[in-house]
């Protein structure tokens, strides 16, 4: 009850409060997990951006969860737990460690094609695409192929992202 209480909005102040107790009391990180995986809108969000700065400050923490934050991933149609489980794979997890990598890849593919995803989570899906081309360069031309034919929706962010990535890409050995 203490975690859904401190979780009461979405700012900045009240997640850091939910993460500064989930490190003096760590069963609130498995708590935390459980509200993002199947709470609605909005506890799912803020509790997966509890995940995330809980994870980049104790990365090892991930680890036995990380199933579940994959699974999270996959299926929960929550965009804010989207964003923030992509960022712990982009920010905390090797590419080695991530369960069902190849789903995962497979998955970001589709996101960054889809209209119906947020801007963020089709610029967060190009974040970890590319990162998988450093574990994995023979997937580089997929990529730059990706990134040649992406659809834009009119969207600066995207296509900043976007060039930047090709240029990176075309530099790799």
């Amino acid at each position: 009850m203490l975690l859904r209480e401190t979780l009461c909005d979405s700012s900045r102040a009240a997640i850091d409060a939910a993460v500064a107790l989930a490190e003096k009391q760590p069963a609130l990180f498995e708590e935390a997990l459980l509200f993002a995986c199947h709470e609605p809108y909005p506890m799912a969000m803020r509790a997966a951006r509890v995940i995330q700065l809980y994870g980049i400050r104790y990365p090892r923490s991930l680890e036995p969860f990380l199933e579940k934050i994959v699974d999270a991933l996959l299926h929960n149609k929550v965009d804010g737990v989207k964003r923030s489980f992509l960022k712990v794979l982009i920010e905390v997890v090797a590419i080695d460690k991530i369960p069902d990598a190849g789903l995962i890849y497979s998955r970001c593919l589709d996101w960054v094609f889809s209209a119906k995803e947020s801007i963020a989570v089709r610029a967060y899906s190009m974040d970890l695409l590319y990162k998988f081309t450093l574990f994995e360069k023979e997937l580089s031309h997929e990529f730059i192929l990706v990134l040649e034919n992406v659809p834009l929706d009119q969207s600066p962010g995207l296509d900043k992202r976007r060039k930047h990535f090709l240029g990176r890409l075309k530099k790799l050995p």
